[in-house]
């Protein structure tokens, strides 16, 4: 038998999986603040137009300019000037709006809202909406289209306080989730955005705790992984913070467990993920003066509650009016501290306990400007520290750093010990081939021109190719057919150029070479061939005139012109 690996030449599906982070490089909050990453190092700027007392939300282009921002109310451009149909947006609360490119069109951005309508002592909910930012406008400064401003989305009437979004698992598309308030529909709904526009028709999940229309709309943030694989909801003002898994492919929650720290005072209010999805960051209102803590939880210990709750290590006791959580370009995540002159900063993330290093004076904002409660968000996967793209054992997997500023070096382990000394790499972009399926963990050590180090790791997942198995070469009798088994359950069969979907075998009435070929659902692809022949013609000892049996034929007859199994 002889195995032939096929690899499946996917690249070009890949192509948009290598996004820069650029696009997170300016942050407009706060009163008039802002602040820029462009050398790697947040810098703080002077030329903000904008009031953003919770929610809010910047984009740049893929080169790191600024393009615009908004508080959910009101769309700046990058002239810091309101576009001309860029007022009345109906976003309210800390997480109000996101900005969220077209696929594969960088010259259209939606922005989604979410908010409600005060009437004390009940609120009124506005719920999901969009409108759509056209950059051809207004002379190239861009703005919102006419007939595409304040479009609700149906079945999300109900959601308020809540939106993020974070890549597909195909990396072009992008999930939009928010959350619905109101019983019986405590759901979260996650909306795919794709190339041909938003699919109205959510992916429902269920909640675990249940507010209902007459309750305090509830603030807090919420946040998927940057890997895309676990979730978080903070509750605030009610115990029950929401933790569980998403799923990019599907866009389905899966909420294992509530937990809070104390009844009577549960205020997780800031959220985020470590870029390396390793650690939970959060700030808990834990004092009456409303001085916050800082904590770091091990998201390896999931989904186990007690191991988790147990991971638990204060960061920072007295943190001071910390209010959301934003992991920056730069790897670190800084904390918006309400009504001051600076931004605290997490400086080591992907670090355990104090080695993460909080600095509550960790940006000063210039001139007269100030924090908030708020800080931009954008979409999760932005601050992966590097990209892959590969799919299939076999193929080759090329890696795409996103550290800022460019590394003085950089080292790469790829979690592939088995492959020898191609399991490490000192290239900025390297290449390896996984030879089997499997998760790895990859690891990227990288020093900076300033002399910091980080290391960043990743888990990798290579699919298995399929395993067609024709078995060991075959023999068959003149005149005869024979039934060829591939075996699996493959998505696809091709028998010798015959495309046969779902045919696992194939009918064979002449000898030779036949070869399958076979696709599984993930769309790896590898081969295997078979030999046909003839079985031996009867052998005959004219000494004792004894024919031996065969398979094809029995032993009787005769030989020399008589009759052999009535053949002449």
């Amino acid at each position: 038998m002889k195995k032939i690996i096929f690899i499946l030449i996917i690249s070009f599906l890949f192509f948009s999986s290598v996004y820069s982070q650029k696009e997170s490089y300016n942050w407009y909050f706060g009163a008039n603040a802002a602040v820029e990453f462009s050398s790697g190092a947040p810098i703080s700027l002077t030329n903000s137009s904008m009031r953003a007392y919770q929610g809010c939300a910047s984009i740049s282009d893929t080169a790191g300019n600024l393009l615009f921002y908004t508080n959910g109310s009101i769309v700046y451009n990058r002239f810091h000037q309101k576009m001309p149909n860029g007022s009345d947006l109906l976003g309210y609360g800390l997480q109000n709006c996101i900005i969220v490119p077209f696929p594969n069109n960088y010259e259209k951005y939606y922005i989604f809202t979410v908010g409600y309508q005060k009437h004390f002592p009940t609120y009124h909910f506005i719920g999901l909406h969009y409108s759509i930012v056209n950059m051809n406008l207004d002379g190239g400064a861009g703005d919102i289209e006419p007939e595409s401003k304040n479009i609700p989305l149906p079945h999300s009437d109900k959601s308020v306080y809540r939106i993020t979004a974070v890549r597909h698992s195909n990396n072009t598309d992008i999930w939009i989730i928010v959350r619905n308030f109101s019983d019986p529909e405590n759901e979260y709904h996650s909306y795919l955005v794709t190339s041909s526009g938003i699919n109205d028709i959510p992916i429902r999940s269920s909640c675990l705790t249940h507010i209902t229309t007459t309750d305090v709309p509830n603030i807090g943030q919420m946040k998927v992984s940057p890997n895309g694989r676990l979730f978080f909801s903070s509750m605030f003002l009610l115990p029950g913070d929401e933790i569980g898994s998403f799923n990019t492919n599907t866009g389905e929650i899966d909420i294992w467990f509530t937990f809070y720290e104390n009844l009577l005072n549960p205020q997780v209010y800031g959220v985020e993920f470590s870029p390396n999805s390793r650690y939970l960051y959060v700030a808990h209102t834990y004092y009456i003066n409303d001085n916050n803590r800082i904590l770091q939880y091990d998201l390896t210990q999931l989904p186990d509650k007690e191991a988790f709750m147990q991971s638990r290590k204060i960061i920072e006791e007295r943190a001071g009016n910390v209010s959301s959580l934003q992991v920056g370009p730069d790897g670190r995540i800084y904390a918006a501290r309400n009504e001051k002159k600076y931004l605290g900063v997490i400086n080591n993330p992907d670090q355990e306990g104090d080695v993460c290093n909080y600095d509550s004076l960790g940006v000063y904002l210039a001139g007269y400007s100030i924090s908030f409660q708020g800080l931009p968000q954008f979409i999760q996967s932005y601050f992966l520290r590097f990209q892959y793209t590969g799919k299939c054992a076999g193929e080759v997997f090329d890696f795409t750093p996103n550290f800022h500023p460019t590394p003085d070096s950089i080292h790469w382990d790829f979690g592939d010990p088995g492959s020898g000394a191609a399991n490490f790499s000192n290239e900025s972009n390297p290449q390896h081939i996984y030879a089997e399926g499997g998760t790895y963990t990859t690891t990227v050590f990288v020093r900076f021109p300033d002399g910091h180090t980080e290391i960043a790791t990743r888990e990798v997942e290579v699919i298995p190719l399929p395993k067609p198995d024709l078995g060991s070469n075959l023999l068959m009798c003149r005149g005869e057919s024979l039934t060829l088994d591939a075996g699996g359950d493959f998505a696809r069969y091709n028998w010798n150029g015959a495309l046969t979907p779902g045919q696992r075998t194939y009918m064979v009435s002449d000898t030779g070479t036949y070869w399958v070929r076979v696709m599984n659902t993930q769309g790896c692809f590898a081969s295997d061939t078979v030999h046909v022949g003839l079985f031996p013609p009867p052998v005959i000892n004219e000494t004792n005139l004894i024919l031996s049996p065969t398979t094809c034929g029995g032993s009787t007859g005769a030989i020399r012109g008589l009759e052999i199994n009535g053949t002449e």
